[in-house]
């Protein structure tokens, strides 16, 4: 008996027959880099998830789990490969609440099948990434690409709240839950976004699903020149238009996007000029935001003297998105040797793209450059209670040192920044505070405060903790200082916005 049968017949032992593989055609298929799995394990539950788990660290073997296979090139090769785990067969919706908005799904369910389930009742998942007409769920985590969508909805770390797993002594753990607001533990879960499976096998996840927009569009400006894309793409990110996806495209990348499109759009496809540099720029809301948007967006490149523009039919925009969604797909394909870089910057400029391509040029290499928007998110903190708020402040001008006359709430310093003006007898009325300043004002005012009174409130015992928290005091007014930390950071490095 060869190693291999003898492998799949210890796995018979322990699930059955029909939950093991070891056909050779079918380990081939598992390949990685090369190497061929001993057997293939198929489970159908967290349960036997486990067991192959606790089997494994038994008999010292190495697991590679996976769903469609369609990204088992990403990473480093493993040093073992054992067994392959086809978790597929957990493709349940273990909790769905339309009402809420939290979903809970297996790991092994397809994208393509979530998404028209969540489209029956209105919403969706933003996990715009490659290969989503065959990816499951827990892969499109597991392998880090980010969703194109994730300028307007975030990362995938904004919206998964929860997470069941399989750790390396082949346990069952959860992290979080299934609501938005939970706050028990840690973010445990957010770690296994881009591990590739090398921390832990994932049975669950738990979202936060957002409603579908009314309506679509897209706008395509081109421009002879790097330096005109690069300036037209900065006055977009300035203006703060909520766009879904904004990408700039190279005149190679420009060519590499129209040869797929002629497959399926010939005329679209033609309306491309692969000499001139692209940005595409996605957009979606209810009806009367998407035509105001394409109106700025015209105007953005009429004032950016582009060499043409655009405006895309919801038809065309889904079109092209999904080509560029599923650029990291076909690119592997286009040229017998291709390499794919993945490079993050905190802020791209003209100068450091062209290095990019000189580097290529220089090394007589076809280089074809997708620059895709980051996602910046700014943190709000919410309002303290009435019981539990910060001191106002005592000075309001650096010059005289004079109280304020009329000075807002600290709950209310948001709301209130724009009709809120602060005078002194020396200098007379300043000029109206930005929102922005305002928020700065009041975190500072609030993180002082809380690392002085840490627990900031009474301390409630179980007999009296019920009457207080619904009176609106005591710790539900508690604001934690862990993430007031980051954004403290964050703000202290962005200059304040006009008013």
């Amino acid at each position: 008996m060869t190693a291999t049968a003898n492998l799949a017949t210890r796995l018979e032992s322990v699930l059955g027959a029909h939950r093991v593989v070891a056909a050779e055609p079918e380990l081939r298929e598992y390949a990685i880099d090369g190497m061929v799995p001993g057997a293939i394990v198929r489970p159908a539950s967290a349960q036997e998830a486990a067991e192959v788990a606790r089997f494994a660290i038994t008999e010292k073997l190495a697991i590679v789990a996976s769903g469609s296979r369609s990204k088992l090139d990403l990473g480093m090769p493993p040093a073992r490969y054992d067994l392959a785990l086809d978790m597929t067969g957990l493709h349940e919706i273990a909790h769905f609440d339309p009402g809420d908005l939290t979903l809970s799904v297996d790991a092994g369910m397809p994208l393509r099948q979530l998404a028209r389930m969540l489209a029956e009742k209105g919403q969706f998942l933003p996990l715009a990434v490659p290969c989503c007409e065959t990816s499951t769920v827990a892969g499109a985590l597991a392998s880090g690409i980010d969703s194109t969508l994730r300028k307007q909805y975030g990362t995938p770390r904004d919206f998964l709240i929860g997470a069941a797993f399989v750790d390396g002594k082949g346990a069952l753990c959860k992290s979080g839950g299934r609501v938005v607001k939970n706050v028990t533990g840690y973010d445990l879960h957010k770690l296994l976004i881009g591990s590739l499976g090398t921390l832990a096998l994932i049975t669950r996840l738990n979202f936060r699903t957002f409603t579908l927009p009314q309506a679509h569009g897209g706008q395509v400006a081109c421009f002879s020149n790097l330096e005109g894309a690069s300036a037209y793409r900065d006055a977009i990110e300035k203006s703060g238009l909520p766009l879904a996806n904004l990408e700039t495209l190279s005149p190679e990348m420009v060519a590499q996007t129209a040869a797929v499109l002629r497959e399926t759009s010939a005329e679209f496809a033609g309306r491309l000029d692969p000499a001139k540099w692209c940005v595409y720029a996605s957009f979606e809301g209810n009806e009367a935001v998407v035509p105001r948007i394409a109106r700025d967006l015209q105007k953005l490149a009429n004032e950016a003297a582009a060499a043409g523009s655009e405006i895309l039919d919801a038809a065309s925009d889904a079109h092209l998105g999904g080509i560029l969604r599923e650029a990291f797909d076909w690119l592997r394909w286009a040229s017998p040797a291709v390499a794919l870089f993945r490079i993050a910057l905190p802020q791209s400029n003209p100068g450091d793209l062209a290095n990019l391509l000189r580097v290529a040029q220089d090394s007589s290499l076809r280089a074809a450059l997708l620059v895709r928007a980051r996602y910046c998110p700014f943190h709000f903190v919410r309002g303290i209670r009435k019981r539990i708020r910060p001191p106002r402040p005592r000075k309001c001008c650096r010059s005289c040192f004079l109280p304020c006359r009329r000075r807002p709430r600290p709950r209310n310093a948001f709301a209130r920044a724009k009709q809120t003006q602060i005078t002194c007898k020396c200098l007379g009325p300043e000029p109206r505070r930005s929102w922005h300043d305002a928020a700065r004002q009041a975190l500072l005012r609030s993180a002082e405060y809380f690392r002085a009174r840490p627990f900031c409130g009474r301390n409630l015992s179980s007999a009296d903790s019920g009457k207080h928290s619904r009176r609106g005091t005591g710790l539900r007014g508690f604001c934690a200082l862990r993430p007031l930390r980051p954004v403290l950071e964050q703000l202290s490095d962005l200059s304040p916005l006009a008013s």
